[in-house]
C-alpha cells in the first residue's frame, strides 16, 4: 500500500510489525552525541530561518530540542540561541541534549513564551522588544499531520484552543524580532485554522511583517490558498507538505516572515 493510499483510506486493519522490512538497523539511540532523528520538513524549517554564526536567535517552543540543536549547528555554535519551553522536564531534556552534543551557545529557560516581553508582569524570562535577529515559532499544535491514529478524540473546541494559543505566541514573536529580522512559523498539522488562517492573522495584525520566499523549497504540494485565507501569491510563498502528495513525509506547514522597518 502506498503512503498516499494509507493516509487517504477511511478504513483499514491495524497490524503489529514483528520483523523489520530492511536490513538497515534502526538509527534511534545510535551515536546519540552525533545523530538526532528528525523528519525532513522539521529540518527544513531550521534552514528556512537562515541563521548564521554570531546571531541572537530565539526558539520559542524548544522541546524536544531537535530544531534547537540543529540551529546551533547551523550557527557553528557561535552567537546566542535562547531556548524556551513551558514544561520543566522537557526543557531539562533540551539542556541534556545540548550537553550531549557539546553545544555551548544555547541558553535554556523554563517559561511561558506568550509572556516574554519585558513589559509583561508575569513571571517568565524577559526580553526587550526587537532583541532577536531570528525567531522560530514551532508552537504546540493539533499534530494532525503526524501518523494516522486509529481513533482521534480531538474535537472542534480543542482545535480552536490550539489556534487561540498560537495567536498569543505569534503576537509575542512579532514584537521580539528585530526590524530586518526573520520569523519562521511552522506546524506539524494540516488544519487550516492553524496554518493559512494563522498566517492571515499575523499579516493582518502585524503590518510590519511580510511573507518572504523560502529557500530551499522541498515541498511537492501545490498550496493555492484554500479556504480563501490567503491570496494565491501569498499561498505560493508558504511550504505545505501534504502526505497525500509528499508521499514520504508527515503533514507540515512553513511560513517565513521578514520584519520591515517600522
Amino acid at each position: 500500500m502506498s503512503r498516499s493510499v494509507f493516509y487517504g483510506a477511511k478504513s483499514g486493519v491495524a497490524i503489529e510489525m514483528t520483523q523489520p522490512l530492511y536490513r538497515t538497523p534502526c538509527l534511534n539511540g545510535i551515536l546519540p552525541d552525533r545523530i538526532f532523528l528528525q523528519t525532513l520538513p522539521s529540518m527544513l524549517a531550521s534552514h528556512v530561518l537562515q541563521v548564521s554564526p554570531g546571531m541572537r536567535v530565539l526558539d520559542m517552543c524548544s522541546a524536544p530540542g531537535g530544531k534547537t540543536t540543529h540551529l546551533a549547528i547551523l550557527m557553528k555554535d557561535q552567537g546566542e540561541l535562547v531556548a524556551i519551553d513551558k514544561n520543566e522536564k522537557k526543557i531539562e531534556q533540551v539542556k541534556k541534549l545540548c550537553e550531549l552534543m557539546g553545544i555551548t551557545c544555547v541558553t535554556c529557560y523554563k517559561g511561558d513564551s506568550t509572556k516574554l516581553l519585558s513589559n509583561s508582569n508575569e513571571i517568565s524570562p524577559k526580553f526587550p522588544p526587537e532583541s532577536f535577529d531570528r525567531v522560530l515559532l514551532d508552537p504546540p499544535c493539533s499534530g494532525l499531520g503526524q501518523r494516522p491514529k486509529i481513533k482521534e478524540g480531538m474535537g472542534l473546541k480543542q482545535l480552536k484552543s490550539h489556534a487561540d494559543h498560537q495567536k498569543k505566541l505569534a503576537d509575542c514573536a512579532t514584537q521580539l524580532v528585530k526590524p530586518g529580522g526573520i520569523l519562521v512559523y511552522s506546524t506539524c498539522t494540516i488544519h487550516p485554522l492553524e496554518n493559512e488562517m494563522m498566517v492571515r492573522y499575523i499579516l493582518d495584525s502585524h503590518p510590519t511583517l511580510k511573507l518572504e520566499e523560502q529557500h530551499p523549497i522541498l515541498s511537492e504540494s501545490k498550496f493555492t490558498g484554500m479556504h480563501g485565507a490567503l491570496t494565491s501569491e501569498e499561498a505560493q510563498l508558504c511550504q505545505y507538505f501534504d502526505p497525500r502528495v509528499n508521499k514520504d513525509s508527515i503533514g507540515f506547514f512553513i511560513a517565513k516572515f521578514r520584519k520591515l522597518d517600522s
